[in-house]
């Protein structure tokens, strides 16, 4: 049979198709030869990124599976289907960890029970896959209650407010403090102190998308913003390290949060953002390049303030009505780019100093 020339353009087309599937085919072999040589470093994985160290809250369950990593790239392989064997080991401790396994994952859960204290109790998890172990993951247990989403979050507030050893709530995720006023909701939630008096810490250290901004959103009949807006009952708050922004009002009236760290990677403190607040010392760190009007207004207690870098913009009376003194405000690498508006520092400086 002859082919004409016009058969034969038509039919190229086809022929690149084939080679292209033919050619991917072969890489996706490599690649999964490659799952059972020495190439391939294995890993224990959550929530998608290989771990090394995995601290559990209390009552906490948590699903472990397998990364393949490419010792010489980095990347990983996400196709399992040439693996003949997965083992998993892990103690078998079942007074605090209960643990069953499922294909490729693990599944733990710490057993609250009876247990009111947190054991001084660590352990080991790793896993085998062909025959190859993997690094081992160090499993600890943590004083907190843990949640990532709101039926997690309902539980584990009941169980901060009631448990008389433990006040720290820890969120993981992106689900429940990723929208404007779900933290205040949490926060308020907190509405009395613990026995001893002492209040509560929110960590956010894990919550992978977090807006901390709050609306004025005042029900009909309270004429008083600030009495219904204030907290009596959050001392401290660990923020993640990826945050960008501190919201508006986001720490508005808080009046015994004593303890925070803001994060090398905020760019702006928006208005009114820690107005009333209890700190006594911040540190601004060189990331930031805005803090807007009102930031830090009314924050009776502040005595010291540190800004690390010199290229920032302060709104009005940013830092007004606080307990400073121009001794305790420090500008470690100088005021190059620093504009200061005339009434952020109402009562110590009158214009840029």
């Amino acid at each position: 049979m002859k082919l004409n020339r016009k058969s034969l353009l038509l039919s190229f087309p086809a022929l690149i198709l084939v080679f292209t599937v033919l050619i991917s085919c072969s890489d996706m072999v490599s690649r999964l030869k490659k799952a059972k040589s020495t190439e391939i470093d294995v890993y224990v994985s959550y929530r998608d990124r290989p771990i090394r160290n995995l601290e559990l809250g209390h009552v906490e369950s948590v699903t472990l599976s397998i990364a393949f990593i490419d010792s010489h790239t980095g990347e990983e392989i996400i196709d399992y289907s040439l693996i003949d064997s997965i083992k998993w080991f892990y103690p078998d401790d079942r007074e605090y960890i209960s643990a069953s396994t499922n294909n490729n994952k693990l599944n733990l859960f710490l057993v609250g029970g009876e247990q009111t204290t947190t054991p001084d109790y660590s352990y080991q998890v790793y896993v085998s896959v062909n025959g190859r172990k993997s690094l081992p993951v160090n499993v600890s247990v943590g004083d907190h209650y843990t949640a990532s989403d709101e039926k997690e979050l309902e539980e584990a507030l009941r169980n901060v407010m009631t448990d008389p050893d433990i006040n720290t709530l820890k969120i993981k995720g992106d689900v429940l403090v990723s929208e404007p006023d779900f933290f205040h909701r949490i926060a308020d939630t907190l509405d009395k102190k613990k026995p001893d008096g002492s209040g509560y810490t929110v960590d956010l250290s894990e919550a992978e998308t977090v807006d901390l901004s709050m609306d004025f959103n005042v029900p009909a009949g309270i004429t008083d913003i600030w009495a219904y807006y204030s907290n009596e009952t959050v001392e401290k708050v660990i923020l993640p390290e990826n945050l960008k922004i501190i919201g508006s009002n986001a720490f508005f009236g808080y009046e015994v949060l004593t303890s925070i760290k803001i994060p090398d990677s905020v760019v702006i403190i928006e208005y009114n953002a820690f107005q009333g607040c209890g700190l006594s010392e911040i540190t601004i760190p060189a990331s930031v390049r805005e803090i807007q009007d009102y930031a830090f207004t009314l924050c009776k207690k502040l005595q010291s303030v540190v800004f690390e870098g010199n290229n920032i913009t302060m709104g009005k009376s940013a830092f007004s009505l606080c307990n400073l003194t121009k001794e305790k405000i420090h500008f470690k690498a100088g005021m190059e780019n620093v504009v200061i508006d005339p009434t952020a520092f109402d009562g110590i400086f009158k214009t840029n100093p």
